[in-house]
């Protein structure tokens, strides 16, 4: 119900489905509906990056200072 309120839409019960139906009829039918997700992949976050660049960069470099290349 608060979201229906919050969005100006309605609250339907399942006691009045026929009500659904009839709304649903009486709509227009040229409404377009379309949802954007939008996803980040773990290298596209910069500091997330860095810190892996980092943390690669040190493992190399004590690899490399200890000799076991």
């Amino acid at each position: 119900y608060a979201l229906a309120k919050k969005s100006n839409g309605k609250v339907y019960y399942l006691n009045n489905f026929n009500e659904i139906i009839s709304e649903f009829n009486n709509q227009e039918k040229d409404r377009v509906f379309s949802i954007k997700e939008t996803l980040l992949g773990i290298i596209n976050i910069p500091w997330i990056l860095l810190i892996l660049l980092i943390i690669i960069s040190v493992e190399w470099f004590i690899r490399k200072y200890n000799g076991q290349v």
